[in-house]
């Protein structure tokens, strides 16, 4: 045999052992199969929004930021004006929260799911 004749060949069965290996990579799999679904995919971003409560082209903005101090009465939870907040709260204990109140603004593209109010646990005094 002529010697690019044997190259050829083992060039073509590496190129195979390859192709097999990629065939039986799960990294390949899934990216199949992401692309197969963004492909079949037949919601809009406004469906998906939509379909998820959200309100299409608009953004959760911070309207307002405070701090508000609670004292737990109630194992677990910290009661306010504006709302309860529930965690690893115990009875008679004061806890400082750091509260931003929230509204959904005008914001091409984007979903927005309302929250009136993110709270953080600063301490506990």
């Amino acid at each position: 045999m002529k010697k690019s004749t044997v190259v050829l060949c083992l060039a073509t069965i590496i190129c195979s052992l390859f192709i097999v290996e990629l065939l039986n990579n799960k990294n390949v799999d899934y990216i199949l199969e992401t692309n197969i679904d963004a492909l079949l995919a037949t919601e809009t971003p406004e469906e998906e929004c939509i379909s998820s409560g959200g309100i299409f082209n608009a953004a959760l903005e911070p309207v307002d930021e405070f701090y508000d101090i609670g004292i737990c009465s109630i194992s677990g939870q910290l009661s306010f004006t504006w709302g309860t907040v529930y965690g690893d709260f115990q009875p008679g204990k004061s806890y400082l929260l750091f509260v931003e109140e929230n509204r959904c603004v005008p914001r091409t593209g984007e979903c927005c799911h309302f929250i009136p109010f993110q709270f953080f646990v600063e301490n506990e005094w």
